[in-house]
């Protein structure tokens, strides 16, 4: 009796032991078996999903984020064309006449100055001069009314000068409208962004 408990403690411990001491290498064998990258690859999406849900409460300012070139810029709400240009000068716009508010059917614009590399740097004149390096799936972070709004970039156009931003019906749709090139009155740049 005391020599089959003695032989159980024994390979239980002995089971134990084992698999800690040789854990990585047993963990790197099922990983291979079960080819792990990719079941790892299939599911990064979704982490990546539960780090942005579509909004959240926050303490920040009213701002638009940029996270692809750390940007940071304060934003202002425009009723008019002339009030936008005055507010331009402090950050970004969102421009009223054109948009909804981010949960609401229809598009947010937000409006932002462009300068070729080589302007003097003053400040927010240079806002969306980057927008043009925007990718797919980059992320875009819109704080309105103590809200964080997640989006992310779907697609880039170019419009002319005075042509129609495209309507959109449904919920979370945002552009980033700018000059184009950076600096000139030609045409603008449109970049489309979803609510995640």
């Amino acid at each position: 009796m005391k020599l089959n408990r003695f032989l159980t403690f024994f390979f239980v411990l002995f089971y134990i032991l084992f698999f800690v001491f040789n854990f990585t290498f047993i963990k790197q064998k099922i990983k291979e078996f079960y080819h792990w990258e990719k079941i790892e690859e299939i599911f990064s999406v979704f982490k990546k999903k539960e780090k942005f849900s579509s909004f959240e409460k926050t303490e920040k300012e009213d701002s638009l984020e940029i996270t692809s070139f750390d940007l940071v810029l304060p934003l202002s709400i425009a009723k008019d064309e002339k009030e936008a240009q005055e507010k331009l000068k402090e950050g970004v716009v969102l421009f009223l006449p054109e948009s909804r508010f981010p949960i609401q059917e229809g598009k947010v614009v937000i409006l932002g100055h462009s300068a070729p590399d080589f302007w003097p740097a003053k400040k927010y004149e240079s806002a969306f001069s980057k927008i043009s390096q925007l990718k797919k799936r980059d992320k875009i972070i819109l704080n309105f009314n103590q809200t964080s709004y997640f989006f992310s970039v779907k697609e880039k156009f170019y419009l002319d000068k005075g042509q129609e931003i495209p309507q959109k019906e449904e919920k979370g749709i945002l552009f980033l409208i700018s000059c184009w090139p950076p600096g000139q009155d030609v045409k603008r740049i449109a970049v489309l962004a979803t609510l995640e």
